[in-house]
């Protein structure tokens, strides 16, 4: 809950650790539309190369969603990123640095 990262290239890497075999997994960023962002999520395989391993994902409003299928016991990492989508109305109001989130992962039954 209330997770920020930069606004502008701001990304950051999960790992997400208990993962059972062929077991379903969602994992589900939920961020206000009051800070105009874009967030992407895939899974990948070493966290130090950042290989995508594909995903299957669903984009709601100021939602984003990724549902996948544990292939081992093994760590599973998630990278999240976020970039800047739109510009502040108000004149005189600075853009904002920080994007605010909250993440979270669920088994799927």
């Amino acid at each position: 809950m209330g997770e920020t990262m930069l606004l502008r290239r701001g990304s950051r890497l999960y790992r997400l650790d208990g993962t059972r075999s062929s077991a379903w997994y969602e994992v589900k960023i939920s961020y206000p539309a009051s800070i105009p962002s874009s967030f992407s999520i895939r899974l990948v395989d070493d966290p130090h190369s950042v290989e995508d391993l594909g995903s299957m994902n669903r984009r709601l409003l100021n939602t984003e969603k990724i549902i996948f299928k544990a292939q081992n016991s093994w760590p599973v990492y998630v990278l999240v990123t976020v970039e800047p989508e739109g510009v502040v109305a108000k004149p005189n109001v600075p853009e904002r640095e920080l994007a605010v989130f909250n993440i979270g992962m669920a088994v799927c039954l």
